[in-house]
């Protein structure tokens, strides 16, 4: 009986001293942030000189799994193996083994990985007209002090700006975020060099910053571009005066470059004192009217000045 037990002992000694002689298992997750319906490669590797058996993989410290060395999940797959729900982040780790004679013998564990799934940021918008926007990418559960958020306009492959998360959560959503100040300018120039109309954000996960989250849902940017090009094309320096004089002015016609000037002049005769007053509208309109709008611009000034002849006429017919 006591050789029995010396032998048992001996041989989980040698199986102890064989575990800690093989090199530890090395997980490679990519990519390590995916959707429920996307796909995550999972690869538990050994040393080239090592002739691996078997992989075994543990989903958020449960029931070791017997896989081949490299397999695929999906999100849905990763999260019913971890008994969670989206959002999520589910820990894998992993070891081989390897078959001497009867023994099969394990490897050190790897180190962790983590697979984020579905979690992703949201971004809202403040407009300040005529200042700035003010854009917030509110974060997902807990994040890291020195995390940082990146801000897109369109599809673009690269920020436009990136900023470090605040220093304290959001008092209103208890989320950590991060913020980007954008200048009126800046923004409509940015839009129009993409040629979309909306914006979006992520963060990093990981220190390196190549490691980034699922990007925000685009935020629909169409009402704020279109307020704003209205008013950058109807803010025109238009100055007028109306005064009375002799003589007549002929109409120059519209240039596209410096100051265009419109003149009216009109006789109003008086028949119970059989006198006449010209009435001159001069509209002076600043450059950057194309020649799309000189229509306009005349239409307006012979409305203001059909006033100011029906006010002389009242006037004068006093």
């Amino acid at each position: 009986m006591a050789g029995r037990v010396f032998i048992i002992i001996l041989i989980c000694s040698f199986c102890e001293m064989q575990k800690q002689a093989l090199p530890q298992a090395k997980l490679r997750v990519y990519p390590p942030v995916i959707k429920e319906t996307e796909s995550v490669s999972l690869s538990c590797e050994a040393p080239s000189h090592v002739s691996v058996h078997q992989c075994y993989f543990y989903v958020n410290g449960g029931t070791q799994t017997l896989l081949s060395c490299v397999k695929t999940f999906t999100g849905s797959d990763l999260l019913r193996m971890s008994w969670q729900t989206s959002p999520a982040v589910v820990e894998v780790r992993c070891f081989y083994s390897v078959k001497i004679g009867r023994f099969n013998l394990q490897s050190p564990h790897s180190d962790s990985s983590y697979i984020t799934i579905g979690l992703k940021p949201q971004m809202s918008m403040n407009h300040f007209k005529g200042d700035q926007t003010i854009f917030t990418c509110s974060l997902p559960g807990s994040v890291k002090h020195d995390t940082t958020c990146h801000l897109y306009f369109g599809e673009a492959n690269h920020p436009a700006e990136t900023k470090n998360i605040m220093k304290t959560r959001s008092s209103k959503t208890n989320q950590w975020f991060c913020q980007f100040f954008i200048p009126e300018g800046d923004l409509l120039r940015r839009l129009q060099s993409v040629q979309q109309k909306d914006a979006s954000c992520d963060y990093s996960l990981e220190d390196d910053g190549k490691v980034l989250s699922p990007r925000s849902d685009p935020y629909d940017l169409t009402g704020l571009v279109k307020s704003e090009s209205v008013e950058i094309k109807t803010t025109q320096m238009f100055t007028t005066s109306v005064f009375l004089s002799s003589g007549q002015a002929v109409p120059e016609p519209p240039t596209s470059a410096g100051v265009t000037t419109v003149q009216v002049t009109s006789a109003n005769h008086n028949p119970t004192t059989n006198t006449t007053s010209d009435v001159k509208a001069t509209e002076n309109v600043g450059s950057g009217v194309d020649s799309s709008g000189g229509d306009v611009v005349q239409q307006e000034v012979l409305e203001k000045f059909s006033s100011a002849e029906m006010t002389l006429g009242d006037a004068e017919g006093d």
